[in-house]
């Protein structure tokens, strides 16, 4: 037995409304802010991939009896690299339209991949509590690939319904279709799916871990996975 990966690492922040729209700008999962206002937690995710950050509120953190923390965390203290799955410049556009300020790159820099030792090309920025963020993007990296489709795995095709998990590498898609039957959709991540309509219109739908949506047959239209890490969710068709 041993260690076989990361799950999770937590910070404390002075502004988690401010986390919540710059991560959520980015693509990652975030809560919706209007839930989040109303619920008042101690702590949220940011959920990216299989991996996420738990943010402790001020009103946690500054409680002298949570102990189960860094003893000496302030709002500032995290830094962090995540992989960029796009291409430097869209890499760059992202930040740009969140408003992050690069404070260094395009530089190389030895990632995780490659037992510690492959390079990529990273790009520095803070976050609104000022965490050092440092996004890294592989040469060649097989989520980079254009045009690549979900894919699906059907586990039941009986007499009265049909259930498929979908995966979405980023930027991946199911493609133009129709719904020939109606359908539910149980999200299994926290993200963002873009969704082109006939017209060639354009919508967002975000989609939270759990919360399922129901649809009438005869939609029509391509599904792309709009962030930088896997989506994924299950399709129930009723016969």
């Amino acid at each position: 037995m041993s260690v076989v990966g990361f799950d999770h690492a937590a910070v404390p922040s002075a502004d988690p409304e401010a986390l919540i729209r710059f991560y959520g700008a980015l693509g990652f999962g975030v809560p919706d802010l209007e839930t989040f206002r109303a619920e008042d937690p101690l702590y949220f995710h940011i959920q990216f991939g299989d991996n996420k950050l738990n943010v402790h509120t001020p009103k946690l953190w500054h409680k002298e009896r949570f102990t189960l923390r860094g003893p000496t965390a302030r709002p500032g203290c995290g830094d962090f690299c995540f992989v960029w799955s796009g291409t430097v410049a869209s890499l760059r556009q992202a930040l740009d339209a969140a408003g992050a300020l690069v404070i260094e790159g395009p530089v190389p820099r030895e990632g995780g991949r490659g037992a510690g030792h492959q390079t990529g090309t990273s790009i520095y920025s803070r976050d609104p509590d000022q965490n050092l963020l440092e996004f890294i993007v592989y040469e060649h990296d097989t989520l980079t690939e254009p045009n690549q489709a979900a894919a699906p795995t059907e586990y039941i095709d009986n007499p009265r319904t049909r259930v498929t998990e979908w995966r979405f590498a980023p930027g991946a898609s199911t493609g133009w279709h129709r719904h020939e039957l109606d359908y539910v959709i149980v999200p299994l991540s926290t993200g963002r799916l873009k969704l082109l309509d006939a017209d060639g219109n354009e919508t967002i739908a975000e989609l939270q871990v759990g919360v399922p949506y129901f649809r009438e047959a005869g939609v029509e239209h391509d599904v792309i996975n709009d962030n930088a890490f896997e989506f994924a969710f299950m399709e129930v068709e009723i016969k």
